[in-house]
């Protein structure tokens, strides 16, 4: 028998005289009763996926979609944590690959807090590996949400979903609860030069204004119109009518030069081809080919209407990159 056994055996007995019951077996198996929770504690939980962390094992996502941050917003974000604190935490997701923690939101207070020169930062805590996909969606979604984001920004960081989700642009509208029409405005942007998408991203060039312009084809034609609404002052409306008649002219011009061919079909439909040439029975065929079997490629694969002009645009940059690889092969 065990030193510990013959100590219970001894003196059990008298203990279970004293206590009553079972003694100290009892004592032993029976758990305690549970705390009673009052004031403040009611209704209060503990939280293991937050808390806090030094700030040098935190480090910004290079694929953050808001690039631009203010000076004065930072400093004044840093001077408010020196006085009041960190009020709200900052989201990170655990990389095996850096053993850092990277941010999911929060960067603009990551970099206040630095700027304060704090020493910790209270997070919570996403431990599982996110996808390419999560990633962006949570930034996104956050970036949103707060309105943190140019327009130019969420609409680079709408273009990425589409791609990486392979999906179409009326489905991600769904998925993030936005309108189709924010998405497919949004989208427009990118079809801009690089000077007007840099007007728009610091507000000099308003989204509406940018939008419209976008309808119209070219990079020369695009900018003569940001100026014109610059010089004249127009409104809205007059930016959408401006429009509206220069793609009328540039259409009408085609037409007449034997660039474009509009016909009306018998359902009360019709079809128009427009050429960089000269059209001819031959090339207006070629068109329709092969429109139509782009057109049936997207219905096998269960895209719309509005994904067609997208997946004849990239089947054309397809050949054309062939081409460039062919002629630098010779």
């Amino acid at each position: 028998m065990s030193g510990a056994s013959k100590l219970f055996h001894r003196v059990g007995g008298k203990i279970s005289e004293s206590i009553g019951g079972g003694g100290v077996q009892e004592l032993l198996t029976t758990p305690a009763p549970a705390q009673a929770v009052t004031g403040s504690m009611v209704g209060r939980g503990r939280n293991r996926h937050a808390g806090t962390i030094d700030i040098a094992m935190v480090v910004p996502d290079p694929d953050q979609p808001r690039k631009e941050f203010t000076e004065e917003a930072l400093n004044r974000l840093a001077e408010s944590l020196k006085k009041r604190g960190q009020m709200q935490n900052v989201r990170v997701r655990w990389s095996a690959e850096l053993q850092k923690w990277v941010l999911i939101s929060g960067e603009r207070r990551y970099r206040a807090a630095l700027r304060a020169g704090l020493k910790t930062l209270n997070c919570e805590f996403i431990e599982r590996e996110l996808s390419e996909v999560e990633k962006l969606e949570d930034m996104l979604v956050e970036n949103c949400l707060r309105e943190d984001l140019n327009a130019v920004e969420l609409a680079e960081s709408y273009e990425k979903l589409i791609r990486l989700r392979g999906c179409t642009a009326k489905e991600l509208a769904a998925s993030l609860d936005v309108s189709p029409s924010a998405v497919t405005k949004a989208l427009g942007l990118l079809k801009l030069p690089e000077d007007l998408r840099a007007a728009v991203a610091i507000g000099e060039l308003p989204r509406i204004t940018a939008y419209e312009i976008s309808r119209l084809e070219g990079e020369d034609s695009q900018r003569e119109m940001a100026e014109r609404v610059k010089q004249e002052g127009l409104t809205n409306t007059q930016i959408a009518e401006a429009v509206q008649e220069t793609r009328g002219r540039r259409n009408h011009a085609a037409s007449k030069t034997g660039r474009r061919l509009a016909c009306s079909l018998a359902s009360g439909s019709s079809v128009t081809v427009a050429g960089k040439e000269e059209l001819t029975l031959d090339a207006f065929i070629g068109a329709l080919g092969e429109v139509l079997k782009v057109a049936k490629k997207a219905k096998a694969d269960g895209r719309t209407l509005e994904d067609l002009p997208g997946m004849l645009k990239s089947k054309d940059k397809t050949k054309e990159s062939r081409k460039a690889v062919t002629e630098n092969a010779a």
